[in-house]
């Protein structure tokens, strides 16, 4: 029940609680709530008069004492009296005992305190009953005492006060009192507790012991002072000083008789007039409405959650990718140029570039074929080297229909099918696997039986690799290679020529000392941005002629180009110049009957 009951500050004031019970019965939670506060201030209200009644039984106990104490000595009084025939002594020592006044005095009041202090280290150091409170008007003096050792010792009382040692004292007894009931004795706050009180007994028990040694001095010293006027009292007869002892001795018994009176008194009247701290200012009253579940609560936290995991997917998915996502990823990377940028190709062929093809793929190489008159310096023949850092970036693809677009210029053109490895350009153009440079370099074949046309394109021609050499490094290295270069060169006004990645293996560096320009291939959303470093290295040493970037396969649905294709920024039909938008034909794609989901479109981004 009590896990179900909240305490909550009411207001700026911390002195007023609100009490809250959650319960599905609203009426039997508010009889809960008025009977609790009931019951709780009865407790309190039993604890005060619990804390005066230990106070009222010390202080009888004491009274008994001090009464035994003082009919002993009325009795040894009145027998002296008897004995001595001393009726009135008092006329007798007048002078005397008017020059000791002040001083009798002094040791009557300091005799009481150490009687009281006597009493408070007894009554604590009861083994009987170790968990008494002690009563708080039974507290001694201490700035008197502190004044009389300053006086005599020149020293000072340090630390807390024994009143408030005291209260502190009575406060953890309380808390003892009421945890023991619902507590056990092996509960580690029952024994932190009861630590404590054992350790706050020391300290009184310690701070008593040096307010009775100081008391004690004060009282020796007094004493001193009074045994010297005694030796003048020598020649008073000897009854009359044993009478002023027993004197002496009834004047402090007195005092402490009267002392307890008056706080007995005191304590009876504060307990009568006892009261509980606890006041009810509004009794409990419960609300028409449920406050649980909360279904606004909950309705809201299942809007974000739902929205908040597929953000954060996206987020994690993107913060993951290290894979060329946009322009600006290269142009960070790098500060060779780019020379171009190729959309996405659904049209699953190898040759995009036609005559009559007015596709925007068309004319995105149209652009890169204009962008290379301004790199290449003006020459009759050129040769075009297309290169990458690995295998699957598009390197044939964008090799075959630069060709093509060079080709439908004018220019004789021949694709010079290099990377010896893997080659893709002839099985691209659907085209059968034929003899080719390997074994023109072994001298198998005449030059002539190497040139394979490509249908559909005037003007163009395949140069094949041929059989896969075992040692295709060696195979570049041949002086053979250098004359066949030439002889091409010879031959056709442009050569583009596909090697094999740079980022594998050496052969794009052996011909590049061929080539005029060499064109890097870099795939959107697939070439490592870390694998730009190579391509930055090469074009900084310049181990490739005039090197360009050329990015390949960009998507606009992935966002990071925003909605364009085309070179700089440059689109055609709705992507900037306005021609219209059946300016381009459309390429045919296989549409889905539903349109793609959420997920599905973070892992085709991604």
């Amino acid at each position: 029940m009590l896990s179900y009951l909240n305490a909550l500050p009411s207001g700026e004031s911390t002195n007023i609680m609100r009490l809250i019970l959650e319960i599905e019965a609203p009426g039997l939670g508010v009889d809960i709530l008025n009977q609790w506060m009931a019951e709780y201030q009865k407790s309190g209200f039993d604890e005060k008069k619990k804390s005066n009644t230990y106070a009222l039984d010390f202080i009888d106990e004491q009274l008994n004492a001090a009464t035994k104490e003082l009919s002993f000595v009325e009795k040894d009084l009145k027998n002296f009296r008897q004995r001595n025939l001393l009726l009135d002594p008092e006329s007798q020592s007048q002078t005397m005992i008017s020059a000791l006044k002040d001083l009798e005095e002094e040791i009557t009041a300091r005799s009481i305190q150490l009687q009281l202090v006597d009493n408070l280290i007894s009554y604590i150091s009861d083994t009987k009953n170790p968990y008494r409170q002690v009563g708080s008007m039974l507290s001694v003096e201490e700035p008197t005492l502190a004044s009389q050792i300053m006086e005599f010792n020149k020293l000072q009382v340090q630390g807390p006060t024994l009143a408030s040692q005291i209260m502190e004292f009575n406060k953890l007894q309380v808390q003892r009192a009421t945890m023991l009931p619902t507590t056990p004795r092996s509960n580690p706050m029952m024994i932190s507790l009861e630590t404590a009180i054992e350790k706050l007994r020391q300290d009184i028990l310690q701070n008593l012991q040096n307010v009775k040694q100081g008391y004690g001095i004060g009282v020796e010293s007094l004493k001193e002072r009074n045994n010297s006027a005694n030796r003048i009292m020598s020649r008073m007869p000897e009854q009359q000083r044993e009478l002023i002892e027993i004197t002496r001795r009834q004047k402090i018994l007195e005092g402490l008789y009267q002392i307890l009176l008056e706080k007995k008194l005191e304590t009876a009247i504060s307990s009568a007039a006892t009261v509980s701290n606890v006041v009810v200012l509004e009794p409990a009253s419960s609300s028409q409405l449920p406050i649980r579940p909360n279904r606004q609560g909950t309705y809201m936290l299942a809007v974000l959650i739902g929205l908040g995991i597929p953000a954060f997917v996206a987020f994690l998915m993107e913060y993951l990718n290290d894979k060329v996502r946009s322009r600006q990823d290269v142009v960070s990377s790098t500060q060779a140029p780019i020379i171009g940028e190729i959309g996405h190709s659904a049209i699953g062929e190898a040759l995009v570039v036609r005559a009559s093809s007015r596709k925007f793929i068309s004319e995105q190489f149209k652009i890169i074929r204009t962008n290379l008159q301004y790199i290449i310096p003006e020459k009759d023949k050129i040769v075009v080297l297309v290169t990458s850092s690995t295998s699957g970036e598009g390197k044939s693809f964008i090799a075959t229909n630069v060709g093509a677009v060079i080709a439908l210029s004018g220019k004789k053109t021949a694709i010079l099918e290099f990377d010896i490895r893997k080659p893709k350009i002839l099985s691209g153009l659907g085209m059968t696997k034929q003899k080719g440079v390997t074994n023109y370099i072994i001298g198998s074949i005449p030059f002539e039986d190497l040139i394979v046309p490509v249908p559909g394109i005037e003007n163009l021609d395949v140069i094949p690799c041929g059989p896969i050499p075992p040692n295709p490094s060696e195979l570049l290295l041949d002086d053979r290679l250098n004359a066949f270069l030439q002889k091409i060169k010879d031959h056709y006004e442009a050569v583009v020529i596909d090697t094999a990645p740079v980022g594998l293996v050496s052969d794009a560096m052996v011909i590049g000392k061929h080539a005029d320009v060499s064109l890097y291939v870099v795939r959107h959303n697939y070439t490592y941005r870390k694998q730009l470093q190579l391509m930055d290295e090469i074009y900084s040493s310049k181990r490739l002629p005039r090197l360009s970037i050329l990015l390949n396969d960009i998507q606009a649905q992935a966002g990071s180009y925003g909605s364009y294709y085309g070179y700089g920024g440059y689109g055609y039909g709705n992507y900037g110049y306005g021609y219209g938008k059946d300016y381009f034909d459309k390429d045919k794609r296989k549409k889905s009957k539903k349109p793609a989901g959420f997920l599905q479109r973070i892992f085709r981004n991604g």
